[in-house]
């Protein structure tokens, strides 16, 4: 039997209605058995930053969050609820890791965190910054770098059409350029 078939029994059903009602040991009867589901979707995503753990327990908290919220009368099969938040919740870690390593890269002053490196690892940081930068400054266009920095900053695409005076679709296709842009430069290096 499939873990998607184990995650739907009735058996399992009755964890997830148990465990909604405080039944802790119905919880880790059901992490014991969604553990694979959500080692299968940890392994999908590759962040540089970050341990195929740290994936895992991000997906683990997704895991805990669904057995919480199920309500079977919604239409979808607790596996396939489990997938959703598991896979959502990884995407959008991968996605705050990804925007937190180009956040480091692009910082707003012009002092850096490199108290803690070696000589040779803080000139290496210092070289690789001003190449940057000097990529971004020769290569993005004024609204790419402008849009690209205030989405490192963490405003949302519709936060940025406002400030810029421009639509959400107009922004998608600016900062959609300006990562094209950036992965040539990582080719390049």
């Amino acid at each position: 039997m499939n873990n998607g078939n184990i995650l739907n029994s009735a058996q399992t059903l009755e964890l997830v209605s148990a465990a909604q009602q405080g039944d802790s040991n119905a919880l880790s009867r059901l992490v014991v058995l969604a553990s694979p589901t959500v080692h299968a979707q940890a392994r999908k995503i590759f962040i540089s930053t970050a341990e195929h753990e740290d994936l895992y327990q991000e997906g683990m908290f997704a895991l805990l969050n669904a057995v919480k919220t199920f309500k079977p009368d919604r239409g979808a099969s607790f596996s396939t609820y489990v997938n959703l938040l598991v896979r959502r919740r990884l995407i959008t870690f991968a996605e705050s890791a990804r925007r937190n390593v180009l956040a480091d890269s692009v910082p707003d002053s012009e002092q850096s965190s490199l108290t803690d490196c070696s000589v040779e690892e803080t000139v290496f940081r210092e070289q690789s910054y001003a190449e940057l930068v000097s990529y971004i400054n020769s290569c993005l266009s004024p609204r790419e770098r402008e849009a690209l920095k205030l989405f490192l900053n963490g405003f949302s695409y519709a936060e940025i059409a406002e400030k810029t005076g421009r639509t959400k679709k107009s922004v998608d296709g600016t900062l959609q350029r300006a990562r094209k842009k950036l992965r040539d430069f990582e080719r390049l290096r």
